[in-house]
């Protein structure tokens, strides 16, 4: 990979992670706890973009500490949240951790 390219992925990764994090400060501001059992895609839909994007990023990093995978894919996690989106925008009550489950078996 050319140093181009490496600049440009690290850049993109760092911006990820900011708004992630960004995200996650104003969820531990407003001291909101989050059960992942009973999220649904009617919540995720709810959320705006960065904290739509925080979840998602926990549940892929969640699920990936059951199966051991160890690799960040973030073609994959794009590629993810719009397969979540689609399907959560046909079905608000199904829960989110089973609908990424589905799409990543």
């Amino acid at each position: 990979m050319n140093k181009a390219k490496k600049a440009a992925l690290l850049l993109s990764l760092l911006m990820i992670a900011t708004s992630s994090v960004q995200a996650a400060e104003k969820k531990v501001k407003k001291d909101e706890k989050i059960d992942m059992a009973t999220y649904t895609c009617a919540d995720l839909l709810a959320e705006d973009e960065d904290e739509a994007g925080t979840i998602l990023l926990w549940v892929d990093g969640y699920l990936s500490g059951k199966t051991g995978d160890t690799v960040v894919n973030t073609a994959f996690i794009g590629e993810l949240a719009e397969k979540v989106g689609e399907k959560c925008g046909k079905d608000g009550k199904a829960k989110l951790l089973d609908v990424v489950k589905e799409l990543t078996e």
